[in-house]
């Protein structure tokens, strides 16, 4: 009778096994650390669905274009005085955020997807593919992730990236927050800037390494002696001003030249720093002692140039540099801007 008993009810405890198991691993899944856990797996399974499933890729892009387009655009407006604000502002709704939408959209999608990014080939990169192309993303690698700090419904966590080629680490907030099935989604990522500048800061000290034997060579080309400079009266629409720089330097080759390309770096008080581009052409100028005049138009609409106008600047403002060198014959010396495959 025990026995018969025993084994009607065994069916009813497999089945109150199964719904309890069932049960727990439910609530389970309704926990951060699961989605955490989840996410994290889904890099090495190359599983894009479930990664898009608990990270909200078009918002984190989004805040992503907020963050770095901001110095993107800052640099642009500083650099070219053709840009007024709307112009400014057109171009970035227009062009340059679109583009970085899409590029960094299918950049997740592809290293998530296949493990690293593909950049087109035969083509020219955009300025997002270089940008992701010199950051070495294809070499990025999670180092740790924090356990998630949760409160009513919303929580956040850290990741620490680590980049082996770049010699370089960083770290970035993680936003998460439950959603109406009570699954958590990281639903934001902060840092991009404090990333980019770490990642800039490694990337110019590699270059600086690879270029220190290069730019050797050229100043001993171009040897600047002296730099001063004066600002010469307005134009004749009392518009803009003129920057006047000369520089003394002393020039001299065993190959014959054909130009010297460089740039005066100025630096600007409380920031805004900016340079006056130059080229000298060699082909009817001697070597030796001489002295090279560069002009830079100071423009009223751009911040660093109004500094310039209203407070002059001191010698110790102006530090040459050396960029490039053609010689008759067609060889080249040039920095690298970015790092070699």
């Amino acid at each position: 009778m025990v026995k018969k008993i025993i084994l009607i009810l065994v069916p009813f405890i497999i089945v109150a096994l199964l719904a309890g198991t069932l049960g727990a691993y439910t609530n389970y899944k309704k926990l951060p650390a699961y989605s955490v856990k989840f996410i994290r797996s889904t890099i090495p399974d190359h599983n894009w669905e479930g990664f898009r499933e608990y990270v909200d890729v078009d918002g984190i892009v989004e805040a992503a274009a907020g963050e770095l387009l901001e110095e993107k655009m800052a640099q642009m407006e500083k650099d070219t005085g053709a840009y007024s604000m709307k112009q400014m502002s057109d171009a970035y709704e227009q062009e340059v955020k679109p583009e970085f939408i899409r590029v960094m959209t299918k950049g997740f999608e592809d290293y998530i997807s296949r493990g690293r990014i593909k950049f087109p080939e035969g083509k020219e990169l955009s300025d997002t593919e270089r940008l992701l192309k010199n950051y070495m993303v294809n070499s990025m690698q999670i180092v740790s992730i924090s356990k998630p700090s949760v409160s009513n419904g919303e929580g956040s966590f850290l990741i620490e990236f680590a980049n082996p080629e770049l010699k370089t680490s960083f770290e970035m907030e993680a936003k998460i927050a439950q959603q109406d099935n009570g699954m958590w989604k990281i639903t934001g990522i902060s840092g991009w800037k404090a990333c980019a500048k770490a990642i800039d800061k490694a990337m110019k000290a590699r270059l600086d390494r690879l270029n220190s034997p290069i730019r050797q060579k050229m100043q001993d080309i171009m040897d600047i002696k002296e730099i001063s400079a004066e600002i010469g009266p307005r134009d004749e629409y009392g518009f803009s001003e003129t920057l006047r720089i000369r520089i003394k330097a002393d020039i001299k080759s065993d190959e014959p030249l054909s130009a010297i390309i460089g740039r005066v770096n100025i630096e600007v008080p409380d920031g805004e720093d900016t340079f006056a581009p130059f080229e000298v052409d060699m082909n009817f100028r001697p070597q030796g002692l001489q002295t090279v005049e560069v002009e830079k138009v100071l423009n009223p609409f751009v911040r660093s140039d109004v500094k310039i106008m209203r407070n002059g600047l001191t010698r110790r403002a102006f530090h040459g540099e050396i960029t490039g060198v053609v010689f008759k014959n067609g060889k080249r010396l040039e920095l690298l801007t970015s790092l070699p495959d």
